[in-house]
């Protein structure tokens, strides 16, 4: 289900993309 992207959101995406990286 689709939502809002929040602050939070991205924090995690960045977070997570770096992780990976």
């Amino acid at each position: 289900m689709w939502r809002k992207w929040t602050q939070d959101d991205v924090l995690l995406q960045n977070h997570c993309i770096t992780w990976v990286k």
